[in-house]
Formats: C-alpha cells, sequence, structure tokens
C-alpha cells in the first residue's frame, strides 16, 4: 500500500520507513518536492511590492465576505420560495388524488365473488348438516359416505390453497362440496317423508 501525496510531503516516523523500502512513494516524494520548490521560486511573495500584495489579500478576503452576509437573507427568501413551491406541489397532489381514491370502490373479481358466495354457502350448509346429524335423521351409512367425500374435497381444496391454484378450481371444488351436502339433506327430508 502506497502514502498519499499529504503522507509523502509532510511523513511522520513510521511514513518515513515505508519511504526507505519503497521506490515508486519515494519517487513521488522528489517529484512532489520538486513541484514545490519550481512553484516557490517562479511564484516568490516577496518579489510584489507590499502594498499590492495587501490589496490582493483584501480582494480575495471582500468578495467573500460579501457574499457570506449577501446569501443569508437571499436564503430566506429562496428557502420561503422554495417552501412554497413544495407546499403547492403537496396541495395539487391531494386535490388530484383524493377524488379518485375516494370514488374507487374495490371492484372485486366475478369469479372471486362466486367463490365467496360458495364458501358462505357451504358454511351454510354444514351447520345444516350439523343439526341433522344431532337429530339422527341421517344414516350412518350416509354420514360415513358424505364424510369421505368431504373429506377428499377438503384435502384437493387444501392442496389448492396451498400451492396457490386457479381460483376456477376451487370454485368448482367448492360447488362439488355443496351439490354433496345438499344431496344428502335432500336425502334426509325424503327419509322423513318415507318413514311417516
Amino acid at each position: 500500500m502506497h502514502l498519499s501525496d499529504d503522507q509523502i510531503i509532510e511523513p511522520n516516523a513510521l511514513e518515513l520507513r515505508h519511504l526507505e523500502h519503497c521506490d515508486v512513494c519515494l519517487q513521488r516524494q522528489q517529484h512532489l518536492r520538486g513541484i514545490r520548490q519550481s512553484l516557490a521560486t517562479s511564484f516568490d511573495q516577496d518579489a510584489l511590492p507590499e502594498p499590492i500584495w495587501q490589496n490582493i489579500k483584501q480582494a480575495i478576503e471582500q468578495p467573500q465576505q460579501s457574499a457570506s452576509t449577501e446569501q443569508q437573507p437571499n436564503n430566506k427568501v429562496t428557502n420561503g420560495w422554495r417552501n412554497l413551491a413544495l407546499a403547492l406541489a403537496a396541495s395539487l397532489v391531494l386535490v388530484v388524488m383524493v377524488p379518485q381514491v375516494m370514488d374507487s370502490t374495490p371492484q372485486q373479481d366475478p369469479v372471486e365473488l362466486t367463490l365467496t358466495q360458495l364458501i358462505e354457502q357451504n358454511q351454510l350448509l354444514q351447520s345444516q348438516l350439523q343439526l341433522a346429524v344431532e337429530e339422527k335423521s341421517l344414516s350412518d351409512v350416509q354420514l360415513q359416505m358424505l364424510y369421505f367425500k368431504l373429506d377428499e374435497i377438503d384435502r384437493s381444496l387444501q392442496f389448492l390453497y396451498s400451492q396457490q391454484g386457479a381460483k376456477d378450481e376451487k370454485t368448482a371444488l367448492w360447488e362439488k362440496r355443496k351439490q354433496l351436502i345438499n344431496k344428502t339433506l335432500s336425502s334426509k327430508k325424503e327419509n322423513k317423508v318415507g318413514k311417516i
């Protein structure tokens, strides 16, 4: 690793040891010293008369002082306009965006809506089925067949949901589940009629 220009120009003890062993840094040091010496000889402060040198220093310092005093009031004015422009832009965004957000009602996908309705219908039918089981109006064979088929459909639904399957496939399975429970519940009514 080589030294920086500042380290080469004014080296400390560690950097001096590095310079003793590194030819690249040593050459750069000699080159930088040569540049400094040529600048010192070509631009000697004493070559200029004292009043001229003072005038140059004042000319350099004066614009810096006046610039710093002038910037303070201008910065306040500039910041005021900048803040005003920012506030105006934010207001325009609100005027344009708020009506769009307020007017936009979430549009639900028709397949998603059908799927939601089928799930709700299945839940209702499931509660009706539970009542029928409690009333013991279904035979054990009917219940076992129904539970077996429902278990099969439920597993397929779980797989589709876990794999983020197509909504159409989910809808078809929920519809199949609904029809199966409906069929079983309607057979319960027929059994009651037959028993009377």
